[in-house]
């Protein structure tokens, strides 16, 4: 799921703590009601929520894009430590490296690399950096930096994560089917969505049933 798509879940959730929200990204009160309506914040406010979601259990499609710069990204947000700093040491703007870590403009192999080195020398100071976000972190039964294999807790949570992120979905569109909103208007829906409309269409069409999932994964095969 996307962003947007995993933060309207985690906002449907049990889980959902707007005091750990402000607390491990630093947003304001205000700032965190603009988000609850669907209005995401840019920036670096943006790369702290996609960390804060992936950590309280979200498969964020944008951090996945990054591929190998996600721990540079985990580094910044996690460990508090100063995108400026970061921007110095790999020859680079501020707003560059952080367009670079959202996945909004490319950047050369060396640059990557050296995001990375600066990264691995900076986690030897990591307990300076560290502790408050990983006690709060651990709260929800999470640890920086371990990898571990789900449970059939966190996959029941997932599950009905992916339930409340549909009826999202369904509040959207039923909204955007009505006359409110002109053909133009439903149109630059589509445009924007591009492939994904009909990408999400597909996959629901295969969680109708296993037979339909069987088959439609045969037919793309």
């Amino acid at each position: 799921m996307n962003t947007l798509q995993c933060w309207l879940a985690y906002l449907a959730s049990e889980s959902y703590d707007p005091a750990m929200v402000m607390e491990l990204t630093g947003a304001l009160k205000g700032a965190l009601r603009g988000w609850k309506t669907g209005r995401l914040p840019i920036g670096e406010y943006l790369l702290r929520l996609r960390v804060f979601l992936k950590y309280v259990g979200y498969q964020v499609r944008e951090l996945e894009e990054i591929g190998d710069l996600y721990p540079v990204a985990e580094a910044l947000v996690v460990y508090q430590l100063e995108v400026g700093d970061l921007a110095s040491a790999v020859g680079l703007s501020d707003d560059s490296v952080m367009r670079v870590l959202l996945n909004k403009r490319g950047t050369s192999p060396a640059v990557r690399q050296a995001m990375k080195d600066w990264v691995k020398a900076k986690q030897g100071e990591a307990h300076i950096f560290s502790n408050r976000w990983t006690s709060l972190v651990q709260g929800v039964g999470l640890a920086v930096g371990v990898e571990e294999t789900e449970t059939s807790e966190e996959k029941d949570q997932f599950i009905k994560s992916a339930v409340a992120a549909l009826w999202g979905l369904e509040c959207y569109t039923t909204r955007l089917e009505t006359d409110e909103f002109s053909s133009k208007e439903r149109q630059q829906f589509r445009d924007l969505a591009r492939g994904d409309v009909m990408k999400v269409a597909n996959q629901l069409f295969r969680l109708c049933s296993e037979t339909a999932r069987k088959e439609m994964k045969e037919g793309e095969g």
